[in-house]
């Protein structure tokens, strides 16, 4: 479940001694992102979101998570020349290249693992002075990779809470598939099976579920995913 998005050139599941005297060498601008289209995003994130991206629902394996569209033709097109973000949001996966989390198992006995782009590790009888330690001598989490797990373990637990919004609203048929087509200035592009809010179903849903809708913050977070569509025209402006 959610594999690593398109920047991860070699990645690999984190282990204590397999990786014991692995370095990291920590991008210093976005530009790893120059040729990425799409990124999976957390719950908290798809509001906040919504206001620079189109954000869509997909499906992975069987599986249903919200992403943002960066790009088309392979063109990210959200960042500038020199590395920048165009714009102030990004997503926290992006912010934490080159790590990552990905779910594993046979469901109802899944667990999420942490994964490292290897293109971005060096060993360190290496070259890589400005490289960071993930694990000690003993095999244990650095200072520097306890941070970044705990900010993993945040971002695994969102995409949980993500993927439980998409779930119930594919059971209560509240999101429809579309074939999109985008036309900008960097070409046209056809995205497919993609998912977004059915707002003639929303017009008469029941009240019970348009209650826990409310209740749960689900009703605000899927209509802006719905006109977030609206984005797609910065493609052709920033």
């Amino acid at each position: 479940m959610f594999a690593p998005y398109y920047a991860f050139k070699k990645p690999e599941i984190l282990d204590e001694e397999r990786h014991r005297r692995v370095k990291v060498k920590l991008p210093s601008n976005f530009a790893f992102l120059k040729n990425v289209e799409t990124v999976p995003i957390g719950f908290s994130e798809i509001l906040p979101l919504t206001m620079y991206y189109p954000v869509m629902i997909g499906s992975f394996r069987e599986r249903f998570f919200p992403f943002v569209i960066m790009g088309i033709k392979n063109q990210n097109v959200y960042v500038n020349e020199e590395g920048g973000m165009k714009v102030p949001a990004v997503p926290k996966a992006c912010e934490l290249y080159p790590f990552f989390v990905i779910k594993e198992g046979e469901e109802g006995e899944e667990s999420w693992s942490v994964i490292l782009d290897m293109s971005t590790a060096c060993r360190d009888d290496e070259e890589c002075e400005d490289g960071k330690e993930i694990f000690d001598d003993f095999g244990e989490p650095t200072e520097f990779f306890r941070e970044i797990k705990g900010k993993l373990t945040q971002l695994a637990l969102d995409f949980e809470k993500a993927i439980e919004f998409c779930e119930y609203l594919k059971d209560k048929k509240i999101i429809a598939s579309i074939n999109l087509e985008v036309s900008c200035k960097y070409g046209t592009s056809r995205l497919k099976n993609v998912y977004i809010a059915d707002v003639e179903k929303l017009k008469n849903i029941k009240p019970e579920v348009l209650y826990y809708l409310n209740t749960q913050g689900y009703l605000s977070v899927l209509y802006a995913m719905y006109f977030s569509a609206r984005n797609f025209k910065l493609f052709d402006l920033i």
